[in-house]
């Protein structure tokens, strides 16, 4: 939630660097939403079995590999 308030606070700004961050910044809020769902599904899951978990596993790695990503831009 932080995040998603810096970028729409960077949006506001009048500098184009700053709505860049604040457009890599709302995508990353995105990613740790997206995260906190698999995270939920993940523990429906696990009641399931270990074996059905793996997808959900997966989709989390995708997507802390997208957070990275953009943190990366950010810092560049």
């Amino acid at each position: 939630m932080e995040k998603h308030n810096v970028s729409q606070y960077l949006k506001n700004l009048n500098f184009s660097v700053a709505k860049n961050d604040a457009t890599l910044l709302e995508m990353e809020s995105k990613y740790w939403k997206e995260i906190k769902f698999y995270l939920k599904e993940l523990n429906e899951t696990m009641k399931k079995g270990f074996l059905a978990t793996i997808p959900i596993l997966q989709n989390i790695t995708n997507t802390i590999d997208k957070i990275i990503d953009v943190e990366t831009e950010i810092i560049s």
